[in-house]
């Protein structure tokens, strides 16, 4: 137990120079591993817009933006907090928690400012309501395979 303590004490630059070179290394390393988008995001295909700023997909997502820039009424489709998709749009691309988000969503429908996006089960069930309604946005885990529909992928852009 004395020499660990002894160590720090000769080397107590050791431990935070360790610690920096690790948390670089796993910073490059997720960088360079994760390559495209975990997700593809959906719109209908009679939506004229081709990619959406990570701005504006927060603002669609936090339910701040109701309108396309065509003044199409947007719609917008999410999947249960619990699945894999919804964990990684939430982490991965919005940068949030899926809980907050949930919350932003309460806070809007509590206060009257505003409304839940809506939940279907599936992620073919959001296919399929993305493909039916015109100004409607979802999103898919990227593999996976769907039949072509009336949706599109756009393009995110940061």
């Amino acid at each position: 137990m004395g020499s660990s303590s002894s160590n720090v004490t000769k080397y107590p630059h050791t431990f935070s120079s360790f610690s920096l070179w690790l948390l670089l290394s796993l910073t490059l390393l997720s960088g360079w591993c994760r390559g495209a988008e975990p997700v593809d995001i959906l719109v209908n295909s009679a939506q004229a817009k081709e990619e959406v700023t990570l701005r504006e997909l927060r603002a669609i997502y936090t339910m701040k933006q109701r309108l396309w820039s065509d003044g199409e009424t947007i719609t917008v489709f999410v999947l249960p907090e619990a699945s894999v998709a919804h964990r990684d749009f939430c982490k991965k691309i919005l940068g949030v928690f899926p809980r907050q988000l949930k919350s932003v969503w309460y806070r809007a429908v509590y206060t009257g400012t505003g409304v839940a996006p809506i939940e279907v089960k599936t992620e073919q069930e959001l296919i399929e309501r993305v493909s039916q309604t015109k100004g409607a946005i979802g999103y898919v885990l990227a593999e996976r395979k769907y039949e072509k529909t009336t949706t599109k992928i756009i393009k995110l852009t940061r």
